[in-house]
C-alpha cells in the first residue's frame, strides 16, 4: 500500500520534486538539461548507464546525485532504478537532450505544491504535459519558431513517488497497479532536441523486435514494425500484416491514431501500385 504524501512542514525546505535522468555519453547535453531542471527541482538524479565520456564527472560537477547502472538493453529497468534513487514527493523524468522553458517551470512546481495540500484521495499521481519532438527524423507536422519542425505528444512527465513504474524495454511507458489521479496541461512544455543517428536506429530497431516478441499484442510495437516495413523495407504487404493486428482504439490518442490511419492509407496505395505493376 502506497504511503500517503507528506504535508509540507512550515519553515522547512520542501523536498518537492526530484528530476530523474538516465544518461550515456551525454556530457555535451547535460549542462543545458541540468540548468533547466534546477529551475523547478529540489534534487537531480543522473544514472549513468555506461558512458565512455565524462558524463558522470560533468553531472557531479553540476551538483547532481550520480549513480551507475549496468546497461541491460532495457530502458524501463534503468528508469526504474533512477526512480528508486529519488527522495522527493514527486519525480519528473527528463532526458539529457530535453529542457523545460523557464516560463513553465514555476507552473510545474506549483502544481506539485498545490497537489500535496489536497486530501489523500485527491492528490494527483500523474501529471501529463506536452512534449515537443523535433522533426529531424519524424513527420514535420508543426513548425515552432526557434525550434523547428516537429509534433506534440502528451506524455506523463511528473509522477508521485511510489505510485507509477516503468515497463517495456524500449519506448517504455509508465503504469500503475492502482487507480490513479491524473491531470493534463499542455501549457507546461518539454522540448526535446534529440536525434537518432544510424547506429542508434539499428540498435533501437533490434530492441523493438525483441520487445514485440515479449509483447506481441502491444499496438505501439506493431505500429513501429508496420512503419519500418513500409518505409525502410518498401514492403507494404508486410506492413499491412502488422497493421491488421492493431485495434485503433487501443492506440494512444493523438499522434498514434493519426499515424495509424496515415500508414493504412499509404500501405493500400503502395499495394495497389505494386499489384498493378505486376499485372
Amino acid at each position: 500500500m502506497a504511503k500517503a504524501a507528506r504535508r509540507p512542514t512550515p519553515g522547512k525546505k520542501p523536498r518537492l520534486i526530484s528530476v530523474a535522468m538516465i544518461a550515456r555519453n551525454e556530457a555535451g547535453n547535460l549542462p543545458r538539461a541540468v540548468e533547466s531542471a534546477k529551475r523547478f527541482s529540489d534534487e537531480i538524479i543522473v544514472v549513468d548507464t555506461g558512458s565512455t565520456d565524462d558524463t558522470a564527472q560533468v553531472a557531479d560537477g553540476l551538483g547532481c546525485k550520480v549513480h551507475r547502472f549496468p546497461w541491460s538493453h532495457d530502458f524501463a529497468a534503468a528508469r526504474n532504478f533512477s526512480f528508486s534513487k529519488c527522495r522527493c514527493d514527486y519525480i519528473f523524468w527528463q532526458d539529457p537532450d530535453e529542457e523545460v522553458p523557464e516560463d513553465d517551470a514555476e507552473r510545474l512546481r506549483e502544481y506539485a505544491r498545490q497537489s500535496l495540500l489536497l486530501e489523500p484521495g485527491q492528490i494527483c499521481d500523474e501529471f501529463v504535459f506536452a512534449t515537443f519532438l523535433n522533426g529531424t527524423y519524424r513527420p514535420a507536422e508543426k513548425d515552432l519558431p526557434g525550434y523547428g519542425p516537429g509534433f506534440v505528444v502528451m506524455k506523463p512527465r511528473m509522477v508521485r513517488r511510489g505510485r507509477l513504474f516503468w515497463q517495456h524495454r524500449i519506448h517504455e511507458d509508465l503504469y500503475s497497479k492502482h487507480s490513479i489521479v491524473r491531470h493534463t496541461d499542455d501549457r507546461v512544455r518539454v522540448f526535446n532536441f534529440g536525434d537518432a543517428n544510424q547506429t542508434d536506429k539499428e540498435y533501437y530497431h533490434a530492441l523493438m523486435y525483441l520487445s514485440h516478441k515479449d509483447h506481441p499484442a502491444e499496438p505501439h510495437y506493431l505500429l513501429y514494425l508496420a512503419e519500418h516495413a513500409q518505409v525502410a523495407m518498401m514492403n507494404p504487404f508486410k506492413a499491412m500484416f502488422y497493421l491488421e493486428q492493431i485495434k485503433p482504439e487501443a492506440l494512444a490518442l493523438g499522434d498514434q491514431v493519426e499515424k495509424y490511419w496515415l500508414f493504412v492509407g499509404r500501405t493500400w496505395k503502395m499495394q495497389a501500385v505494386m499489384l498493378f505493376d505486376r499485372g
